[in-house]
């Protein structure tokens, strides 16, 4: 019995694959496996990371260069955060990146200027019993897009 339940999780896993491997784009949103996001950052010792969100099981290649290379799991689903979150480093020199087919903007070797945001994000609180909500998607009331797509 044991065998088989065995047996049977590894074809589960083979079907995951395949299934992403094959899979229209239809079906690839629907399971999860386009990325929310993608992006590249620097990590310890000036590593180029390149992360990915995705909500299905498995975390998409990353392709460097024309080359693939898979992405590990940096955080996995938690109730509070029910995504994938997926890293994997760029080498250095690298020309090109991109996950799924999302072109990732690289580092430049010696960078001629940097910018710091900082944002706390969108507010929901509660004060005296009525809750406050900031209006977020109102980008003359929470300008963060803005500032960003400046930089």
């Amino acid at each position: 019995m044991r065998r088989c339940v065995g047996l049977l999780r590894w074809l589960f896993v083979i079907g995951l694959v395949f299934g992403a491997l094959f899979a229209g784009p239809a079906e690839r949103i629907a399971a999860g496996l386009d990325p929310l996001a993608a992006w590249v950052e620097l990590g310890p010792g000036g590593v180029a990371l390149a992360r990915a969100v995705v909500q299905g099981p498995l975390c998409p290649p990353l392709v460097v260069d024309g080359r693939s290379q898979p992405m590990r799991v940096h955080a996995a689903p938690s109730a509070a955060f029910p995504v994938l979150v997926c890293e994997g480093e760029v080498s250095a020199g690298a020309t090109a990146a991109s996950v799924d087919n999302i072109a990732l903007p690289l580092p430049k070797a010696k960078p001629d200027r940097i910018v710091l945001v900082g944002d706390t994000g969108c507010r929901v609180s509660v004060f005296e019993g009525k809750t406050q909500l900031q209006a977020c998607n109102d980008p003359v009331a929470w300008p963060a897009a803005a500032v960003a797509a400046s930089a």
